[in-house]
């Protein structure tokens, strides 16, 4: 008997054109690649243990050398940040899966796909049909990723539809956000909300870029207590 054929992926695959991929191959041919230099984990600063999410301790780390997020300072957005995107082996952190990543648009220039990624973790400006987007779409997606860590489920998409996504998303996210901080992660540090709530901003202008994320205070507060030994705790 036939084995049963796997799920559908609810990835969308990015439409060929003449979008330059992160790999460095470009339409036409012409083009020179780019090229990329990959950065070891060890070049990263291990600051607060976050708790225990689904997938095991949680960390929050920035780059000791550049304070900030490489892939958006080379001009790159990957376009579908996921927790399957993100590999932890042993404190190893990498980001995979550039197969739908494209080099930044001048403002204005809209990209030829819209939705590309997986719903989950769409930000509303793409689910609103918008092609003039930027790199806050993957900070919308490190916001939920963050969510899922500390709540151990999505916390946006479930069964819906793009539509019925973005209509939950415009008429209840900042009851979403409250029920969150308050009722599911009543420890949840201050900080650490305003982080959370940055990251989830509806309106792409006011969502926290990387940089601002790592220019926070919940990466400079004074913890109240040890969590484990070598780091500082979130909670408590």
């Amino acid at each position: 008997m036939a084995a049963p054929a796997p799920p559908a992926s609810r990835k969308r695959a990015a439409a060929p054109d003449d979008e330059p991929t992160a790999t460095g191959s470009t339409t036409p041919a012409a083009k020179r690649p780019r090229r990329y230099a990959l950065a070891s984990v060890d070049g990263y600063e291990q600051l607060d243990v976050v708790g225990e999410g689904a997938s095991g301790v949680v960390i929050m780390a920035r780059h000791r050398r550049t304070g900030n997020k490489k892939m958006h300072a080379s001009h790159v957005i990957h376009r579908d940040i996921k927790p399957e995107n993100i590999l932890n082996s042993f404190g190893d952190l990498k980001v995979c899966d550039f197969g739908s990543a494209t080099f930044v648009n001048p403002a204005g220039k809209p990209y030829k796909e819209c939705l590309v990624g997986t719903l989950p973790y769409t930000s509303p400006e793409q689910l609103a049909g918008n092609h003039c987007y930027g790199p806050g779409v993957d900070m919308w997606a490190l916001g939920c990723i963050m969510g899922e860590l500390l709540t151990g489920a999505p916390l946006f998409g479930g069964d819906m539809t793009e539509k019925e996504l973005l209509a939950n998303l415009s008429a209840n996210l900042d009851d979403q956000l409250s029920e969150l901080f308050y009722d599911v992660l009543p420890e949840l540090s201050p900080a650490a909300r305003e982080v959370l709530s940055g990251l989830l901003a509806f309106d792409p202008e006011k969502r926290m870029t990387a940089a601002e994320a790592l220019e926070h205070r919940w990466f400079a507060e004074e913890p109240k207590k040890a969590n484990l030994a070598g780091f500082a705790p979130l909670f408590g």
